[in-house]
Order: structure tokens, then C-alpha cells, then sequence
């Protein structure tokens, strides 16, 4: 199973993602997990080592570099366990991190300029390649983090239940080992179903409309009404 963390904005919690979705999984299943390092500048690779040599990593947890060469190969072949690529926002090594993934997840704050370029990610994702948004350092009282929600509901856009809210250990995180996990592995414990199946819950006279005119995933098109929205829809994808 390969699972990729995307975005194409930097500074959305990409790389905290993938460790604490990896360790998350580890901690779960004997089988373990890998992290492809596969953006330039190697911010996961640093967390795993700047962790040893504070004293501690993750048992069952690895974090390995993933060119080009690589990222193809899992393409064709495809991950013997359970792999979360850590990919740069843009470029070729983006592209075949997410033609590699069995599942996209994309992170995104509840700031509007993440959710735009969370929404542009989404449109970027091949048709028929499941993927999803991860809400990450919320904090769910907001009316930002309202707003978020109600604009990723309201376009159809597929997310999980689960929100990663806002802490200072995470915030922290980077060269320590991910002990505390907090809402993580409620998002890692769908890898075992497949990360794909989603339950859909009916939201019954909603109109599918988004700050994002492009089309927008949720298993299909959505065709574009004459004036620039989208069609009504009554159904929202939403992962638990």
C-alpha cells in the first residue's frame, strides 16, 4: 500500500504527515512502515536522523530516499507493505509520487491560501486515483476552521473526519520521535480498508459550488452550470 502526502504549497505539514502517519501505522501493524523522502530537500531523512541521535525512533518506522528511479519502479511494482511518500510540491518527482500512490492525501491548514492551493492539488490528482484532504493544525472553535469545512463540504471535496489540531509537540516535532500521536492514527487505521472507501453521507438540498471554479474530486466530474457553478449534488465523501 502506498500512500502520498501532497501539496503544492510548502509549510502544510507534508513531511509531520507522512512520520506520523508511518508511526501511527508501525505502532498499529507488525508489518511496519517506510517513508520515501522524495522531496529535494530531505526534510524527513533529517527528522529520522537528527531523531537518533536524540535518543529515539519509532520502532517499525523507516524513512529511506525515493528518486525518480524508485518512485517509477513502486509505480510498476507496486509496495510489498504499507509506504508513505513524502513529495516536493511540484515538478516530475511530484508527478510520479502521486502516479505511485494507491491513495493522495493532501494536507491543508484552515487558512484560505492553503485551502486554494489544497483544492488546486486535489484537481491535479489523475481521474480514478483516490485522494483526500487532511485538515492539520486546526483549531476547531475558529470560524476559519468552520469556514474551511463548510467550503470543502460544500464543493464535494473528499476529506476525513479526522482533524489534526493544533499543538505545540507537533508544532516541535521535528528531530524527535513522534510518540505522542495524537489524531494521526485515526487517519492511519483506514490503510488497512484500503484508504479509498469512503461512506457517504447524504446532505440533502446542498449546492456544490466552490472559490475553486475548476472541477473538483469526488470520484467524478462535475459538470460546470453556465454560470461558473457546479451543479447540485447530494453527496459528500467524508473519511473517517
Amino acid at each position: 500500500m502506498i500512500v502520498t502526502i501532497a501539496n503544492a504549497k510548502g509549510g502544510v505539514a507534508k513531511t509531520t504527515s507522512a512520520i506520523y502517519l508511518a508511526a501511527a501505522y508501525a505502532r498499529r501493524f507488525e508489518e511496519g512502515a517506510t517513508v520515501l523522502d522524495a522531496d529535494p530537500q530531505s526534510s524527513a531523512s533529517l527528522w529520522r536522523d537528527m531523531a537518533e541521535e536524540n535518543g529515539g525512533w519509532p520502532a517499525g518506522t523507516d524513512v529511506m530516499p525515493a528518486n525518480l528511479s524508485t518512485l517509477q519502479r513502486l509505480a510498476r511494482a507496486g509496495h510489498g507493505g504499507f509506504a508513505v511518500v513524502d513529495a516536493p510540491p511540484q515538478g516530475r518527482l511530484f508527478e510520479e509520487s502521486v502516479k505511485a500512490a494507491d491513495f493522495v492525501v493532501v494536507p491543508t491548514s484552515d487558512s484560505p491560501i492553503d485551502l486554494q492551493q489544497a483544492w488546486a492539488t486535489m484537481n491535479a490528482i489523475p481521474d480514478g486515483k483516490p485522494g483526500a484532504v487532511l485538515i492539520v493544525r486546526a483549531e476547531p472553535r475558529t470560524r476559519a476552521f468552520q469556514a474551511t469545512v463548510a467550503a470543502l463540504d460544500e464543493a464535494g471535496t473528499p476529506r476525513f473526519d479526522a482533524v489534526v489540531c493544533k499543538r505545540q509537540d507537533i508544532k516541535a516535532g521535528m528531530g524527535h520521535s513522534p510518540d505522542k500521536l495524537h489524531e494521526y492514527p485515526r487517519c492511519s487505521a483506514r490503510s488497512s480498508k484500503r484508504w479509498g472507501r469512503a461512506h457517504e453521507e447524504p446532505r440533502h438540498g446542498f449546492q456544490a459550488r466552490s472559490p475553486h471554479p475548476q472541477r473538483l474530486r469526488h470520484g467524478r466530474r462535475l459538470p460546470l452550470r453556465s454560470d461558473g457553478g457546479m451543479v447540485q449534488d447530494q453527496r459528500v465523501f467524508v473519511f473517517n
